[in-house]
Order: C-alpha cells, then sequence, then structure tokens
C-alpha cells in the first residue's frame, strides 16, 4: 500500500465519523416523564452503557490498522522516534556527565569541610565549657577568700573597738566611789552605793534595748543610773532622751 492508499483510507474513516456525528446531532431527544425523571435518566444512562460494552466486546481490539504495510509503517516511525529520543539522552547524559561528576566532587569536598569545621567547633565548645567551669570554681574560690578576709577584718575591727571602749570607760567614765555617791545622795535617799551602775552596764542596756526592741528603744532610768555618767552620753551625743519623758534614754541611730 502506498501513500494514495493510506490517505483515501484516512479519508473514508473521516467521512465515516463524520457521518455518525450528523446521525447523532440530528436525533430527537427522548421525553422524560414528569413523575421519576431521574430514574429515567439512570435507565437510560445504564442502556447507553451496556451498549458500549456489547460494541467493546464484539470490536476487534487494534491499536494500529490491520493492513500489515501499514502496521509496518507505524513499527518503523515509533522505533525510529524511540530511537531519535533514546540518541538525545544518551547526548544530554555525555554532556552533562563531566559537569555532574565535578558537582559530585564539589559536594564531597564541602561536606568534607562542613564535617571538619562542625568538629572544629565541637572542640571549642568544649573547651569553652570547661574554661567557664574553671572560671566559676575560681570566682567562687575567689569571692569566699575575700568573705573570710572581709570577716577576719570585721572580727578584727570588732575586737579593736571593744578595747578602745573598754579603755575610754575606764579612763573617762570610771565607776563612781562609794564615799561620792554617799555625799551625793539625799539622806532620805536609801541606795546601795555598790547597786549604781557603770558606764558599762549602761552601754550594755541601750544595746541590748536597741537590738532586741527597735520599735521601742528606750530604757528607763531609775536609782541605779548615775547622773554624771548619763549626763557624759547626752554631751557626746551618743544617747537622746524622749522628748517626753526624761527618765527615758536611747542610743542614737548611727547606723541611720
Amino acid at each position: 500500500m502506498d501513500a494514495e492508499e493510506i490517505v483515501g483510507q484516512c479519508s473514508q474513516d473521516w467521512q465515516r465519523v463524520k457521518g455518525i456525528q450528523a446521525e447523532l446531532q440530528s436525533a430527537t431527544s427522548k421525553p422524560i416523564s414528569s413523575e421519576q425523571p431521574l430514574l429515567q435518566v439512570l435507565e437510560e444512562t445504564e442502556k447507553r452503557l451496556k451498549g458500549e460494552l456489547h460494541g467493546v466486546r464484539e470490536r476487534e481490539l487494534s491499536t494500529i490498522p490491520p493492513n500489515k504495510e501499514i502496521q509496518e509503517l507505524v513499527l518503523k516511525q515509533s522505533e525510529h522516534q524511540s530511537l531519535q529520543e533514546h540518541k538525545e539522552t544518551l547526548a544530554f547524559l555525555r554532556a552533562t556527565r563531566d559537569d555532574t561528576v565535578e558537582s559530585m566532587r564539589k559536594s564531597e569536598a564541602e561536606f568534607e569541610q562542613l564535617k571538619q569545621i562542625n568538629e572544629e567547633i565541637k572542640r571549642k565548645l568544649s573547651a569553652f565549657q570547661k574554661a567557664e567551669k574553671e572560671k566559676d570554681n575560681s570566682s567562687l574560690e575567689t569571692v569566699l577568700t575575700e568573705m573570710k578576709a572581709k570577716v577576719a577584718k570585721v572580727g578584727e575591727a570588732e575586737r579593736y573597738f571593744k578595747r578602745a571602749l573598754k579603755n575610754i570607760i575606764a579612763t573617762r567614765c570610771p565607776a563612781p566611789e562609794p564615799d561620792e555617791v554617799r555625799s551625793t545622795l539625799n539622806e532620805s535617799q536609801d541606795v546601795d552605793p555598790n547597786q549604781i551602775m557603770d558606764m558599762k552596764r549602761m552601754l550594755g542596756r541601750l544595746i541590748e534595748q536597741t537590738l532586741n526592741s527597735p520599735e521601742q528603744p528606750y530604757i528607763e532610768l531609775d536609782h541605779r543610773a548615775w547622773p554624771a555618767q548619763v549626763e557624759f552620753l547626752l554631751k557626746c551625743q551618743v544617747a537622746v532622751q524622749h522628748p517626753d519623758n526624761p527618765r527615758k534614754l536611747k542610743l542614737v541611730p548611727f547606723h541611720l
């Protein structure tokens, strides 16, 4: 079969298809019942599908025309097209092979570099954490040493001030002699000279009252308080009197 016969057969097939299409367009539609329209549509659809299925079963299955020469021509064209596609694919793979290999080498080199960088970061992080831990331990030891030194200085200062206060009390504010007490008191005052408080006991009472009862720091003076010592504390501004009761005394809040 030559090319003219193939063209003629194709024209006949095309004319047959056009005739079937014209018949379908000229066919009148079947009226649908108003009582059960959906059921009627489904029944007609079922009939159409059964007809198509019967046609498929009766029709010889073939993807190419039954003519041997046409089959050979179609197969040759298909093989030629497939061969061309494979040649193009092979040419593309050959052209991109070197680039692909080079890209793979670069990727492997980058992976090794990233791996080395990661190991270096881990090593530096471990060293940094170790240094920070040692620094924290060193800082803690330094703080403890400084605190111990400060506590020792405070203790030394406390002992120094206690000795100085004891020396000041002994030299500047000695306890009154019994004869001096008797000569100062009136005959009506029945006071034992030995019960008179010295400066150390008076300061001790004032300090104890301030620490134990800061909301009520005053002590009430009685017959045991020696007037000369009270006057000394007031003049030196170590203690102050209560504004409403001169018999009450408290330490001046030096820490405020």
